[in-house]
């Protein structure tokens, strides 16, 4: 028997230096099978689970054998790398200098420069929170980018509740490209996972008003989403945030304003611009933050139309203009306005990340319906100056980078006290 456990450990040795994970970890079954009290089984196993990004497994697994054998440096080793890819950079640390080798010694070092940036990225989130500026944002914004690049995971998770019941929810998007409408339906089907829900395509709109009432008439659903038909989900438990940011509101936007003073979302500027959108281009990725408010932002009083979700009684009482907004500009101020003048709660949930991929046109023809808006809404007939707000983005390489990004943004705001 020992012999057999012995040349399963070479064996398992050989498959990670070569980069056979799975070869690995199925050997590493069989190791713990053959001897469960083996102290390799929890090396190894750990070294696999930190091969393959079960960062929180890894340490439980290599923290035992801390726990047993103190001085085991590969154990330590291992365990240091697991608690730094998994955010816990300060413990990281701690094990590294108890490390007598030099890998030890050269990943201390490259922690320490991400517990600076950490604490970087911390602090600007924070100074912006107490007195928003466009620089303190961005400062914050390019900290998250290079925890996000560095492989590095915020120490915690969204605690979002599980959704209580799961209603019909209808995706209704106006389209006329096949391949935007079966992207669309695949991250549906990925993101809303046993949740029912439906997709209803209008593929021949005249406007986004007059398409969005045509398909508000074919959904089934109590609950609505109307939304682009060129957006992909890139959030986990999309369906349990969904339904909680239903909570308590009427309509929840990701993209929105909680000052509207001329004819454009963006017309009032910092600091009353929220959300949080991702955007594709040139092979990278340009994760986006509006403001350091959130991930709630209620009181709001317009919102983006490239995603607005609400209810069947809200959309039977507000419903769209097609006869004044006959194009595809101005439907979604104009019904997230109406909607926040008869006194419904509109909100703004930044943590529903939403990859977009187009970045709007405000054209000729949005500054014709513009005029057409302001005729409307007698309100707006004098704006004060526009003051361009300053959507803080930064580039990364993947949808992994993306994601993780999302998490620092959200770890750092969870953090701070919400605004007044």
């Amino acid at each position: 028997m020992p012999g057999d456990v012995n040349a399963l450990a070479q064996q398992i040795q050989i498959a990670l230096r070569d980069g056979r994970i799975a070869e690995a970890a199925q050997l590493t079954e069989r190791l713990r099978t053959a001897a469960p009290d083996d102290p390799n089984g929890d090396l190894f196993s750990g070294i696999v689970a930190y091969k393959q990004n079960r960062f929180t497994d890894a340490i439980a697994y290599l923290d035992r054998i801390r726990q047993r054998h103190p001085s085991n440096a590969t154990a330590l080793f291992w365990l240091g790398n697991a608690l730094r890819h998994a955010g816990q950079l300060d413990a990281a640390a701690s094990v590294y200098r108890a490390v007598p080798m030099a890998d030890a010694r050269a990943n201390l070092a490259s922690t320490d420069a991400l517990i600076r940036i950490e604490n970087a990225g911390r602090q600007a989130m924070a100074e912006d929170r107490r007195a928003p500026t466009e620089t303190s944002l961005q400062a914050a914004v390019d900290r998250a980018a290079e925890l996000a690049r560095n492989g590095i995971e915020a120490p915690t998770s969204d605690q979002v509740p599980a959704a209580k019941n799961a209603p019909l929810i209808s995706f209704v998007t106006c389209t006329i490209t096949p391949a935007k409408l079966a992207r669309l339906r695949a991250s549906l089907t990925a993101a809303m996972g046993a949740a029912p829900w439906e997709l209803v395509p209008i593929t021949d709109a005249r406007s986004l008003c007059e398409g969005y009432t045509r398909g508000f008439a074919r959904a089934r659903g109590e609950f609505i989403v109307f939304c682009h038909d060129d957006i992909e989900v890139l959030c986990d438990r999309f369906h349990d945030r969904l339904m909680d940011a239903y909570d308590g509101a009427d309509l929840v936007g990701v993209v929105g304003v909680n000052k509207l003073n001329g004819p454009a979302l963006a017309w009032a500027g910092l600091p009353y611009l929220h959300g949080a959108v991702t955007h594709p281009e040139n092979d990278a990725f340009y994760p986006s933050l509006c403001s350091s408010a959130g991930p709630r932002i209620d009181n709001a009083q317009a919102l983006d139309g490239l995603f607005i979700a609400t209810r069947r009684d809200v959309v039977e009482s507000i419903g769209f203009d097609a006869d004044t907004f006959d194009a595809f500009d101005f439907y979604d101020i104009d019904f997230s306005y109406r909607a926040f003048r008869a006194g419904l709660r509109l909100r703004i949930q930044t943590d529903l990340h939403l990859l977009h991929a187009s970045r709007g046109n405000f054209g000729p023809q949005y500054a014709f319906y513009s005029e057409r808006f302001r005729a409307k809404h007698a309100e707006f007939a004098n704006p004060p100056p526009f003051r361009q707000p300053l959507v803080h983005q930064a580039r990364v390489s993947s949808l992994d980078d993306t994601r993780r990004f999302h998490a620092w943004i959200g770890h750092w705001l969870r953090g701070l006290p919400q605004h007044a």
